[in-house]
C-alpha cells in the first residue's frame, strides 16, 4: 500500500509540477502578450500623433490660406466700389466735357457770325455800302 502511495504521489507530484510549468508558460505568455500590446499601443499612439500634427498643420495653412482669401476678397469689394465712383464720375467729366464743347461751339458760332457782320459792315463803309 505503500507502494501505492508513493505513485499516487509522485503521480500528484508530477501533475503539480506540470501545472507549474504550465502557469509559468501561461505567465509568459501573458507578459510578451503585454509588452507586444503596449508595443502597438505606443506605435499607434506615434502614429495618430503625427496624424494630428499634421492635420493640425493643415488646418492653420487652410486658416491662414481662408484669411488672405477674406483680405482679397475685402480688396476685390473695395476696388468694385471705387470703381463704380471712378465710372459715375468718368460719365460726369464726359458730360461736362460735352456741354463744354456745345457750350464752346455755340460760343464759335456767334462770334463767326459777329466777326461776319463786322466785315460785312466794315467792307460796306469802305465801299460806302448804303442799305
Amino acid at each position: 500500500m505503500e507502494k501505492d502511495t508513493m505513485s499516487v504521489l509522485n503521480y500528484l507530484k508530477k501533475q503539480d509540477q506540470e501545472k507549474d510549468n504550465l502557469i509559468e508558460k501561461l505567465k509568459q505568455q501573458l507578459n510578451e502578450t503585454k509588452e507586444k500590446a503596449q508595443e502597438e499601443k505606443e506605435k499607434l499612439e506615434q502614429k495618430f500623433t503625427m496624424q494630428v500634427s499634421e492635420l493640425e498643420g493643415q488646418f492653420h495653412q487652410k486658416a491662414k490660406e481662408i484669411g488672405m482669401i477674406q483680405t482679397e476678397l475685402k480688396t476685390i469689394k473695395q476696388f468694385q466700389k471705387r470703381k463704380i465712383q471712378v465710372e459715375k464720375e468718368l460719365d460726369d467729366l464726359k458730360e461736362d466735357l460735352r456741354n463744354t464743347e456745345r457750350k464752346h461751339q455755340e460760343t464759335l458760332r456767334r462770334l463767326e457770325g459777329k466777326f461776319f457782320e463786322e466785315k460785312v459792315q466794315h467792307i460796306c463803309i469802305n465801299k460806302y455800302c448804303v442799305y
